[in-house]
């Protein structure tokens, strides 16, 4: 390329899960050092898959000696800067991953400030409220299990369980993602239950449209707390583990975010009893009520035995 006063090479790649970028990358690297040159960048024509991007970020974070189990945003930029997508023009992953071509990252209150999201909460309207607010801790909790595994990987102390922490990071990640998402997710089922009971209701058929989607819109919003307890009570679990094995100087982390959780999951449930009179289905009602009542003994027996590890380990620091 005269421009640039370089040659270059150009694939056309068809399925990345065949062939994945970084192992294209890492060939043509090769191949340029055994022609006595080197890469100096390359350069996205198109769009990728995310996940594409996000596979590329763990391999490079892995051949660093890194914990892959790091934010989506941090992969990708392991993953533009490991490939050198910035030497020839920015690289925008707005403008360059499939899925951000269709949907935002984060709906608006996961991306508000702190001090922004407590002075909506303040506020005299309804939403965002205890649901929300229930799926920020069990945010919180995953993501402080994800720091303890992060801790732990590459720890000389503690080489028997780096495949196990660096899984667990990658794994509470991902449930601190959901999390995220359902934060939004609850105030927007809320919206749509005092939406449905603004209908009109003037005749007959009026009233019996309202009726169905007062009664659709209500069990949306008792099933998205039901997955917040299942969600938090999955970082519950995760965060035994880490208690378990994990880096002991990080013990308390451990208790912070399994009391996060917890908080979540109880918090949750009071969500999902408070939504349940106003269901007409009774095989609904039963059938989410057992479930939630299932979830919620879970979380209390698992917190206990967490509480007890991690105060047992704490004492055994102070000795």
């Amino acid at each position: 390329i005269e421009e640039y006063g370089q040659a270059q090479v150009s694939y056309n790649l068809t399925n990345y899960k065949i062939t994945p970028l970084h192992v294209l990358f890492e060939e043509t690297c090769k191949e340029a050092e055994r022609l006595g040159a080197r890469v100096t960048g390359s350069e996205l024509v198109g769009l990728i898959p995310l996940a594409a991007m996000l596979e590329t970020g763990r391999y490079f974070l892995e051949k660093q000696g890194k914990s892959p189990g790091v934010p989506e945003d941090e992969l990708i930029h392991i993953a533009v800067k490991s490939l050198g997508l910035n030497e020839l023009s920015k690289f925008e992953p707005q403008k360059k991953i499939i899925e951000y071509q269709f949907q935002e990252k984060h709906g608006k209150l996961a991306k508000l400030p702190l001090h922004k999201f407590a002075d909506e909460l303040s506020l005299d309207s309804p939403t965002p409220g205890g649901g929300s607010t229930a799926a920020l801790a069990g945010t919180l909790g995953a993501a402080l299990c994800a720091m303890v595994a992060n801790l732990t990987y590459g720890n000389k102390k503690y080489p028997d369980v780096w495949e196990e922490m660096k899984n667990l990071a990658c794994q509470a990640q991902q449930l601190k993602d959901k999390l995220l998402q359902l934060i939004e997710q609850d105030s927007e089922a809320f919206n749509k239950v005092m939406a449905a009971f603004r209908l009109p209701q003037k005749t007959k058929e009026e009233q019996e449209a309202k009726a169905k989607a007062i009664e659709q819109a209500t069990k949306e919003a008792t099933l998205v707390p039901l997955e917040v307890m299942e969600v938090s009570l999955q970082a519950m679990e995760l965060a035994k583990i880490a208690a378990e094995g994990g880096n002991v100087n990080a013990i308390s982390d451990v208790g912070v975010g399994t009391f996060m959780d917890y908080a979540a999951v109880e918090g949750a449930f009071l969500n999902v009893k408070i939504n349940l009179p106003g269901i007409q289905d009774e095989k609904f009602k039963a059938d989410t009520l057992a479930k939630a009542e299932k979830l919620v003994a879970q979380a209390r027996g698992l917190k206990e035995e967490i509480q007890a590890l991690v105060y047992q380990k704490i004492s055994n620091k102070e000795k």
